[in-house]
């Protein structure tokens, strides 16, 4: 579907996951909404058994 870096947020001082959709799928608007679905559900996680760096 894409590719996934490995990146820092400046303002939180912390690392983060970037993922990108794969160029030849970018203008597929199932693809894009499966992906916005996919940080939507990420940015929710909240647990000591997650790990976030």
């Amino acid at each position: 579907m894409g590719e996934v870096y490995r990146g820092r947020d400046t303002r939180l001082g912390r690392p983060v996951a970037l993922k990108f959709i794969d160029p030849a799928h970018d203008r597929d608007p199932d693809r894009r909404a499966r992906l916005l679905k996919e940080a939507q559900a990420a940015a929710m996680l909240r647990s000591p058994a997650v790990a976030t760096t």
